[in-house]
């Protein structure tokens, strides 16, 4: 926002005005990077049945892109992350009223630490050397993060 007036960047903030993801005074919209290198081409190689390895990614998906989210929106409210976490919260939406082993509707730390635990214990089975089949967490059906954002369900300050 503070470089709207540079003339290097004022086609880019107009444009991303007629786009509403900024306005004069705020940013609508974040993005979230994610880090494809690590971990999801392990998930390939430890010879799961393809359900089963779908499922484990779509959990790593949900946890890496939650965590994603809730970092950028809590540094786009000007908030330091992680300490101010409990300023955020994620709700429950009409499609999705929680997330295997999170309940909604809870607070930015908890979104944090469930999101850092299905990481860790699917890292976990990645990093076994016993059978795998059915160690770990069980996974999810589809992209549930997707759903909670688009439907604005992470909030932060009160604002989605």
């Amino acid at each position: 926002m503070a470089l709207r007036g540079n003339p290097d960047y004022r086609e880019l903030f107009q444009r991303l005005r007629q786009l509403e993801v900024v306005s004069e005074h705020e940013v609508r919209v974040v993005g979230v990077l994610l880090t494809c290198r690590q971990t999801f081409p392990d998930l390939a190689d430890l010879g799961l049945s393809g359900p089963r390895a779908r499922r484990l990614l779509l959990a790593l998906l949900d946890a890496r892109v939650l965590l994603g989210a809730l970092r950028s929106a809590v540094t786009t409210m000007r908030l330091r992350y992680p300490d101010d976490l409990g300023r955020a919260t994620l709700e429950p939406s009409p499609e999705v009223s929680q997330l295997p082993g999170l309940l909604l509707p809870c607070d930015g730390f908890a979104v944090k630490s469930w999101a850092e635990n299905t990481e860790q214990a699917i890292c976990d089975v990645i990093d076994s050397l016993s059978s795998t089949e059915g160690a770990g967490p069980s996974g999810h059906e589809s992209l549930l993060a997707l759903r909670l954002l688009d439907a604005q369900m992470l909030r932060v300050l009160g604002d989605p």
